[in-house]
């Protein structure tokens, strides 16, 4: 896995053509909830997992083409782990995860157009710090996420057994000020 950072957004960047941003946060109406769950389930992901993520201070970003989620991300402001290793919390810092843009939207530049512009509303929220990972294999959200204004700040490795228990991690970090992105262990 690969943890990329970067810092808040300055300024306001262009929303897509057609596209409004969807924030759904907190207690989110139903029908905001619904929207979310919708996303996650053309995604392909569990049912479930919208109101527990929600409860826990998570946000759910995305963009909206005629009433329909058609690309998005959450943010969460603790609990980050990749592998066996725990990412520190830190004031200002945010973790995103679990992006995905639907098939026949892909190669419009939603997915960076998206974390710019979470960089920027969160940024107006004093967020100073964005953390975010990626399998290493997956070299086209990679490069989404460097078009998104983020650079390479360590690379984890560890093994999974069972499909279930992570271990035998280690970290390679590329900036000085990664190791602060760590919990000590």
């Amino acid at each position: 896995m690969t943890v990329l950072w970067a810092p808040r957004k300055d300024f306001g960047p262009g929303c897509p053509n057609g596209c409004v941003l969807a924030r759904i946060a907190g207690a989110a109406p139903t029908a905001d909830q619904d929207l979310a769950n919708e996303a996650m389930k053309a995604a392909g992901e569990p049912n479930g997992l919208v109101a527990p993520r929600l409860a826990h201070g998570d946000e759910f970003f995305g963009w909206m083409i005629g009433g329909r989620v058609v690309s998005f991300g959450w943010v969460t402001y603790r609990d980050r782990t990749i592998g066996s290793f725990k990412l520190a919390e830190a004031s200002g810092r945010v973790f995103l995860y679990n992006f995905h843009t639907l098939g026949c939207y892909r190669g419009q530049s939603l997915y960076p157009a998206l974390l710019l512009a979470m960089r920027y509303v969160l940024g107006l929220e004093k967020v100073t710090e964005f953390v975010i990972d990626v399998n290493v294999r997956n070299t086209a959200s990679a490069r989404g996420i460097e078009k998104g204004g983020f650079v390479q700040a360590a690379q984890v490795a560890f093994l999974t057994l069972f499909s279930r228990w992570r271990c035998l991690g280690s970290r390679t970090l590329f900036e000085r000020t990664a190791a602060a992105l760590f919990r000590p262990s």
